[in-house]
Parts: structure tokens; sequence; C-alpha cells
């Protein structure tokens, strides 16, 4: 989809990957192709006015099932314009999606230079806009649908892995703007069957306790629990989730931990 180029019994796999392919080669060829026909079984692409270049794709019942290229005329007559309303911020989210991965805080001069180095084209800066938080929805999820499924990712991490430990609390808080009572989360503790076992088994008596800063919009502190193997290498035992890192937090930690794994002698 970088740069397509068409020929007679070309395949597609669905009418979509159709869609995208004439949307690329319009961009990277800098000129206006037109939908004339544009159903679930075809379609018919036209260039500007005067100008000879068509496409004809087609539903492929007798081969792949898929579409295939019926037709095409590739002769260009026309001038090349430099704003296209097929750039849009959906197409440039795909295309630069691995550069967001690489930098997800480069900054909209930055994109709007690499999209110019790419294109030859400059979008305004609203469409550059969108099309960075869509890049970055689709790099991270939607954080509030992953933070409502936590329970059902508990009672499953149980029924799959017995033995495991999953423990979640929450508080209830007034919305200030709409005056709602919705659950906060405040507290989350997990810990895998095979970890447990391990460190009882086979680590060194001695429990590593870090904290991370979670730098997402809920923000957090990601606690861990981690021991020393025979081969002298970390070994995980358990994971739990605070809203600060203070005395408190750490002291729930570590008693979660403590009757999670039978201490009874910490001496």
């Amino acid at each position: 989809m970088d740069s397509p180029v068409f020929k007679i019994g070309m395949k597609f796999a669905d009418i979509e990957e159709v869609r995208q392919a004439v949307n690329a080669y319009s961009i990277r060829n800098r000129v206006k192709i037109r939908k004339i026909k544009n159903n679930r079984a075809r379609v018919h692409a036209v260039c500007d006015e005067g100008c000879p270049w068509f496409l004809k794709v087609g539903t492929d019942f007798q081969r792949s099932g898929g579409f295939v290229v019926t037709a095409y005329e590739d002769e260009h007559r026309c001038e090349r314009v430099y704003e296209m309303r097929a750039l849009t911020a959906r197409f440039l989210c795909k295309k630069f999606i691995d550069e967001f991965r690489d930098n997800q805080k480069m900054d909209l001069q930055t994109f709007a230079a690499k999209v110019q180095r790419e294109f030859n084209m400059c979008p305004d800066r609203w469409k550059l806009g969108r099309a960075r938080k869509e890049a970055l929805l689709e790099i991270h999820g939607n954080e509030e649908a992953q933070f409502s499924v936590l329970r059902d990712y508990g009672q499953e991490l149980k029924r799959a892995n017995p033995g495991s430990t999953f423990f979640l609390s929450t508080n209830s808080v007034k919305d200030p703007s709409s005056g709602i009572v919705k659950e906060h989360l405040a507290t989350m503790y997990w810990s895998y069957d095979a970890c447990k076992r391990g460190f009882l088994s086979g680590c060194r008596p001695l429990i590593c306790i870090d904290g991370c800063h979670i730098k997402t919009r809920y923000k957090g502190v990601l606690l861990t629990a981690v021991g020393i193997d025979p081969n002298d290498c970390i070994f995980p035992i358990a994971m739990g989730m605070v809203e600060v890192e203070c005395t408190s937090a750490c002291e729930w930690f570590l008693t979660t931990l403590r009757d999670d794994l039978n201490i009874s002698n910490t001496s």
C-alpha cells in the first residue's frame, strides 16, 4: 500500500483493501481519483475530467472469491494537485503508526515535516492532531475500557491458572461535574501460581521491592516484588498497583504478599 501499481488481473482480499489501494495511489501520485461506483461488489474509479485514467475492480467468483482488476488504463493527462481529501487523518495514522511507536512525544511540527517529505503535501494542524491522537489511541488502546474489564481478567486468571491470586479494591468517588458516584480503582494485587511456587522452592529467602510511576492518563504506581534465583537472576513474584507510593501503600502490599506466600517467620 505504500506505492500501489495496478495491473489487469491484480487480486485483492476484500473491498476495503481495494479502497485503501485507490486512496494510496491517489495520494502518492497527487491526482484526484473519484469512485463513481463504490459498493460491496465492485469499485469503478476515474480521474479528473478529460483524463483517460480509469480502474474497474469486480468480484472474482470463479477463483479466489476476492476482487480482481478487470479493466485499467494508467495514462494521466491531468495536472497534479496539492490538496486532497483522500489524505485523511486515518490514512496518516496508518502510515505513520510506527513513527509514533518510536517517538510517542512527537510534536505536530515534526509530524508535519515527515508528511511533507513523504507526500510533498502538508495538511492543517487539526488533521495532524487527529491523526496523532488516533495513532496514540491505537498504540495504548482505550484505557477506560481496559480498566472496566479488570475484574473479568482476574476471574479468567483464577480459572485458567488455579492457584494464582488477584485482589482488587475500589473507592466510591462523586464526580464534581455531574454529581454521579463512580467506582475509583484504589489498589490491585496479582501473583501467578508458578511464580509463587518457584520462589518458595528454588529461590533465596530474600525479597526485593521496587515501584515505578505509571505515566498514563490515570497515573498510579506499579509495585513489584522480585527474588533471586540460583543463577543470580531476577525472579518475579508478585505485582501490585496503588494510587501513590507511600508508607501505608507499601505496608498493604507487603502484608498482602506475606499472606499470599504464607510467610510466618520474617526474622
